[in-house]
C-alpha cells in the first residue's frame, strides 16, 4: 500500500474530527451521527432519530453492495 495515500487518509479523518469538535463548541444543538462497520456488525451512534433512520438505510445499501460484490466474485 502506498504510504502517502495512507497518511492522507488518516490526515483527512483527523481534520474531520477536529472540525466537528470545533463546530460543536460554538453551537450546542447540532445533530451528529456515525457508522462503524466491524465485519457484518454495524454500530450506529447518533443523537437524532431522523439521522439514525438515514444511517440504517445507508447501512442496508452498503451491506447489499458487499453481498452482491461477493456473489459476483
Amino acid at each position: 500500500m502506498n504510504k502517502y495515500i495512507l497518511f492522507l487518509g488518516i490526515l483527512f479523518i483527523l481534520i474531520g474530527f477536529s472540525l466537528i469538535i470545533l463546530y460543536s463548541l460554538k453551537q450546542s444543538n447540532i445533530k451528529y451521527s456515525g457508522i462503524i462497520l466491524i465485519g457484518p456488525i454495524p454500530i450506529i451512534f447518533t443523537n437524532s432519530i431522523d439521522l439514525s433512520i438515514i444511517l440504517l438505510i445507508i447501512i442496508i445499501i452498503i451491506v447489499i453492495i458487499f453481498l452482491f460484490y461477493k456473489i459476483i466474485i
